[in-house]
């Protein structure tokens, strides 16, 4: 109900907001460099479902957690990194 709190969070939305986009140019293109096909599937994945079909982002965030932790114990076990 504090108009100066509430404008100090709408501040650090927008700084927060400024820190998750550069995140995501900066290893999005790194990624895409590299030219590693199933990290570009997972990104272009996560982007399709939660626009198309609005699931949580939580959700997607745990799938995505759980497939590259899977991906990187197959890696480390046949000694070699993934497309």
């Amino acid at each position: 109900d504090n108009a100066i709190v509430s404008a100090v969070l709408k501040g650090m939305m927008a700084g927060v907001c400024a820190v998750i986009f550069d995140v995501v140019i900066t290893m999005g293109g790194r990624i895409i460099k590299a030219k590693k096909l199933l990290p570009i599937l997972i990104m272009l994945g996560a982007f399709v479902v939660y626009y198309a079909l609005h699931i949580n982002v939580i959700y997607i965030i745990l799938f995505c957690g759980t497939l590259g932790a899977l991906v990187s114990m197959h890696d480390k076990k046949s000694g070699k990194e993934h497309l």
